[in-house]
């Protein structure tokens, strides 16, 4: 089993450091990313590109687990940055240089990184951090992270809508119409994620050590993950409260992306625009995570798990009620705000009390697959209902997906048994 200690401030500061860069990274990705994706492809798209996400996930996934099986988690996560910098490059060039496909691939890209870096980031977290501790410290990593993300969305946007058309954009990306702005922003991740290699790097000097795990543990092979999921119906439920978040999360972004795919058109105006709503969920999730600790405290795993969906629903419902698209922006906005603080530090807390093996090859398999396969899932009822032609049905489907989380929820939670930890 590995050892769990009290973190010194300077550990506590090395993780946060890593939230920042992992989570500004993506967001400092993703509005470039997803700008130029409607541009390409257009909003009816998305469930392609969703299906190629899942895919490319469950092979990630399972070379991974090769990867990472005996060595130091935080070693791995330099390694994982240093060939996401490669492959962020590969890609501008590809973008610079109008190779068909180059959109989709970036799409799937910043989908499938990032999930592989929060992995390995929360999976470090939890053999290291005791319960207790856990309650408080995991609220103030959130905010790093959605302090990073915030700030790039803005860095990003203001970039995009700074550099479209100018000099600047001719001699860094070759370009200098409309979307060169995009492709300057997109052209920091590079550096970032260089810079977040250094870190890890650093951070695995002073962060808390992971002590051997047993010899069984160790020995299994990542395929063992898959079984620790069939064989424990805990696990089985902490899959189902993975993909039920995600595909709701999936149905809103893409009644939000159809949305601001007519809202406005021109691809840098657009970044701009994407930006700062990211932004704003992300401010948002700050909020909220600063009380994440005493709320957990205070009313409970048991009682915040379920509140979650129950939440989201109501602002979903009130917008099939009565069509606004500020009631649309909300539930968008609630849907990130939640997912980055309550639950993410939930969800991790339920992880604390399992064996080393359920806590890293079975949440391997639960939260590196599933919160990407399951926009898959998302991608094949959207077909449908783009082939159907009815677009206000995924408005229903999304809150009878609310439904069973909440349902799932509380199935969960009579099951979790660190409570009192």
């Amino acid at each position: 089993m590995s050892e769990q200690t009290k973190p010194s401030v300077l550990s506590v500061v090395a993780m946060g450091m890593l939230a920042f860069l992992i989570i500004g990274s993506y967001d400092l990705a993703r509005p470039a990313a997803e700008s130029m994706f409607l541009k390409a492809y257009g909003s009816k798209s998305l469930p392609y590109v969703w299906l190629a996400v899942a895919a490319a996930a469950a092979g990630v996934v399972a070379l991974y687990g090769r990867f990472a099986k005996d060595r130091s988690l935080l070693a791995v996560m330099a390694v994982v940055s240093l060939i996401s910098a490669a492959l962020a490059a590969v890609l501008l060039l590809g973008l610079r240089a109008h190779v068909p496909g180059a959109p989709f691939l970036l799409y799937v890209f910043k989908d499938v990184y990032v999930v592989v870096l929060i992995e390995i980031f929360w999976s470090y977290a939890n053999s290291v951090f005791p319960i207790r501790t856990a309650r408080w410290i995991y609220g103030l990593f959130c905010v790093m992270g959605s302090g990073g993300g915030a700030l790039m969305n803005l860095v990003s946007g203001r970039i995009a809508a700074a550099s479209t058309g100018t000099a600047f954009a001719q001699a860094l990306v070759g370009r200098s119409d409309e979307g060169s702005g995009t492709l300057v922003a997109l052209s920091a991740l590079v550096p970032m994620l260089m810079v977040l290699a250094v870190a890890a790097t650093v951070a695995a000097k002073v962060a808390p050590r992971v002590a051997r795990p047993d010899k069984q543990d160790t020995d299994k092979s990542y395929t063992e993950g898959l079984r620790l999921v069939r064989a424990s119906r805990y696990l089985t439920l902490m899959l189902a409260l993975i993909a039920l978040s995600q595909l709701t999360i999936t149905l809103v972004d893409y009644q939000f992306n159809a949305g601001i795919e007519l809202y406005e058109a021109d691809t840098d105006r657009r970044t701009t625009l994407m930006g700062y709503v990211a932004a704003s969920y992300n401010i948002g999730a700050v909020l909220l995570q600063l009380g994440t600790g005493v709320i957990i405290t205070l009313l409970g795993v048991r009682r915040v798990l379920p509140s979650i969906p129950g939440i989201l629903g109501a602002t979903l419902l009130a917008f099939l009620v009565a069509p606004h698209v500020a009631l649309l922006a909300a539930a968008k906005v609630l849907s990130k705000v939640l997912d980055y603080s309550l639950f993410r530090a939930t969800k991790e807390l339920l992880y604390i009390p399992l064996t080393y093996a359920e806590k890293t090859q079975g949440k391997a398999v639960i939260d590196m697959l599933t919160y990407r396969v399951a926009k898959g899932g998302a991608s094949l009822l959207l077909l449908a209902v783009v082939a159907l032609d009815t677009p206000r049905v995924v408005g229903w489907l999304t809150l009878g997906v609310i439904a069973t989380w909440v349902f799932v929820s509380v199935r969960l939670a009579r099951r979790y048994t660190g409570e009192s930890a």
